[in-house]
């Protein structure tokens, strides 16, 4: 008999805390296809990079697809740094296409493994210019092992920047890669977010159901006196 009341209590707060659970199990859901979403169309991009051997890099996915800090475990990879106004990072763009695949039919006459060849704008991303201490565009950089190598010529030629990539940037000026600050992807703010709504969420449902609660007791004292 005593524990009739908590029983009963408790058969009250059921509907409540499941339509609850109901909620947080909506948002959570719709926010994770949105992830999945934005993975999909991550994928599908890299995959189209891919047909034409020419990756676009950006802030976001630099140290991710390069891993230049880290000892370079994707390979090496020749990286133009350009904007979209001046006339030599235009031409330079139009003859990545040509390096990328001369380098990988050459590698794979000689069973070597290719450069990766990249782009990136640094009007987009100006950081990754900031970060490789870039001072001017057009610039080329190549990255392999955890250093970078300076290609210091004015002329960009696809034969010249083949060669670069091939053996010319063991005699160029070099460092080591700067270390990236962690920067969250867009991945990671989509899952940032998800937490904070489902937080705020729960949050707001709480102070729903402790309101409801505390109206219901005001009312039985009401009701009792």
């Amino acid at each position: 008999a005593a524990l009739a009341p908590s029983c009963a209590r408790l058969g009250r707060a059921g509907p409540r805390m499941t339509r609850a659970t109901v909620l947080l199990a909506a948002a959570a859901l719709a926010v994770a296809c949105a992830a999945v979403a934005d993975y999909d169309s991550a994928a599908r991009d890299l995959s189209g990079e891919r047909e034409t051997k020419v990756h676009a890099l950006n802030e976001e996915n630099f140290e991710r697809l390069t891993q230049a800090a880290t000892g370079a475990t994707t390979g090496p990879w020749l990286v133009a740094f350009c904007n979209a106004v001046d006339y030599e990072c235009r031409r330079l763009k139009r003859l990545m296409p040509k390096v990328a695949t001369t380098l990988v039919e050459e590698s794979e006459e000689r069973g070597r493994i290719p450069a990766n060849v990249a782009l990136v704008d640094v009007e987009e991303s100006p950081w990754l210019a900031k970060r490789f201490g870039l001072s001017h565009v057009p610039a080329v950089l190549f990255f392999q092992l955890g250093v970078m190598y300076y290609y210091q010529s004015s002329s960009y030629t696809a034969e010249k920047l083949v060669n670069f990539a091939q053996s010319g940037y063991r005699s160029a000026g070099h460092s080591h890669v700067p270390p990236e600050p962690h920067v969250a992807d867009s991945h990671e703010r989509t899952f940032l977010i998800a937490c904070a709504v489902v937080a705020l969420m729960s949050g707001i449902l709480y102070v729903v159901d402790l309101l409801l609660q505390r109206s219901r007791s005001a009312k039985r004292k009401l009701k009792a006196r």
